[in-house]
């Protein structure tokens, strides 16, 4: 990490809060929830110029 990089001086790159949405803490099974593997799928809006810090 360069000098000046960590703005929020937490010893980490974190990314701005340009992400929306919702994910949700708790997620029921069945048809509108997760599937037989316990996945479950939501969506996050974010900012082009914040892509690099999703994956």
């Amino acid at each position: 990490m360069d000098a000046g990089e960590d703005g929020n001086n937490d010893e980490k790159l974190t990314p701005p809060s340009s992400a929306a949405g919702e994910v949700p803490s708790f997620v029921e099974t069945g048809a509108t929830g997760s599937d037989s593997s316990g996945t479950a799928n939501f969506n996050l809006v974010y900012l082009k110029s914040s892509a690099v810090w999703i994956e």
